[in-house]
């Protein structure tokens, strides 16, 4: 039942669609396989993303063990908003650390990021923060790692109107973490995103 419509405004207003484009030219070509985690509320399986879903590990009891059982449908907004944007080469797996209301646990976050990569991810999607935790070294670790061993992690940089050095909003404070920022459809800063020193993309 969650809604996999992807909800960013800069994949209908920039040429997004042209690249696809050039990329579909070779679609009959050998295109190496893109493992992408989402680490977030967890992965709907169904018609729109059964065949992108390699894989998956729920850490929250009473769900689905493998990520499936989003009942917050965030991450299959952002799981939607890959594939509407990516090949079939791009293969997604699920983490699920958010439960129904958005809640998680940093640690399991962490455990997370090291399991993407064990599952040989090389982009790690983390549209979560966790603010001022005395167990963000861990995260920073993490991310450390995750860099040392060739893989990206993408993360939000906030809802909450703030510089994201003065949020303290993790893993997106990380260094080699890419901190993005929301525009709203007029291309200007969202009100309720995070900026400043710190975020690399709007």
């Amino acid at each position: 039942g969650c809604d996999f419509t992807a909800q960013c405004c800069s994949t209908v207003d920039t040429n997004i669609d042209d690249a696809i484009k050039l990329i579909d030219k070779v679609k009959g070509t050998n295109l190496p396989e893109i493992k992408v985690a989402v680490i977030d509320s967890g992965i709907a399986s169904n018609s729109a993303t059964k065949d992108r879903l390699d894989g998956g590990y729920s850490y929250l009891d009473g769900y689905s063990e493998d990520g499936t059982d989003d009942r917050k449908g965030h991450g299959s907004q952002v799981a939607g908003t890959i594939i509407l944007n990516t090949l079939d080469n791009v293969r997604l797996y699920s983490y699920q650390i958010l439960d129904a209301n958005g809640d998680g646990l940093l640690s399991n976050a962490v455990s997370a990021i090291y399991l993407s990569i064990t599952d040989g991810c090389k982009i790690i999607n983390c549209s979560f923060g966790f603010v001022n935790s005395a167990f963000y070294s861990s995260m920073v670790e993490a991310v450390e790692f995750a860099t040392n061993n060739g893989v990206t992690i993408i993360a939000a940089s906030g809802n909450d109107s703030l510089e994201l050095n003065t949020s303290q909003e993790y893993p997106a404070r990380c260094e080699d973490a890419i901190a993005v920022g929301a525009v709203n459809h007029n291309k200007v800063l969202a009100s309720f995103s995070n900026f400043g020193k710190g975020v690399d993309i709007y």
